[in-house]
């Protein structure tokens, strides 16, 4: 498998106890994040590999989780009260910064605003900007 060198990990913050959410694996993984300058670190214990941040379709948080979509199928589910060092905040903007993607909130019927709204239409252009592009061989 692929272990990175500790030297070469810049790391903003390790989630101790995410959970790989598949719908094809009915039972999560608990798997150990580490967020680069360029790319995601992962690792379950006995394999590793990397995720490039261009490969985040969503950003979504609530009280409790951040969530890391990938596509329709799979997420990366992030207990908040896992991250170190413990500034939320810092990562959000991290997140934010590295993926070009707005954190978005899960609508509600108390919480649907324009804010919302907005930022996800933002995401979606991105993510568009993102598919163009694209070199024909990254297709």
């Amino acid at each position: 498998g692929y272990a990175p060198s500790m030297a070469a990990i810049m790391r903003f913050a390790v989630i101790c106890a995410g959970a790989l959410q598949n719908h094809r694996n009915k039972h999560p993984k608990n798997t150990m994040l580490y967020f680069c300058r360029d790319r995601v670190e992962i690792t379950d214990g006995s394999d590793w590999f990397h995720m490039l941040y261009q490969l985040i379709q969503r950003v979504v948080q609530d009280d409790t989780y951040v969530y890391l979509f990938l596509n329709a199928s799979t997420s990366y589910m992030i207990d908040k009260s896992t991250v170190e060092p413990n500034d939320l905040s810092g990562f959000q903007r991290f997140l934010e910064e590295h993926t070009g993607l707005l954190t978005e909130t899960p609508p509600t019927l108390f919480r649907l605003n324009i804010a919302a709204l907005i930022r996800r239409a933002k995401n979606a252009k991105t993510i568009k900007q993102r598919e163009q592009r694209k070199t024909p061989d990254q297709k």
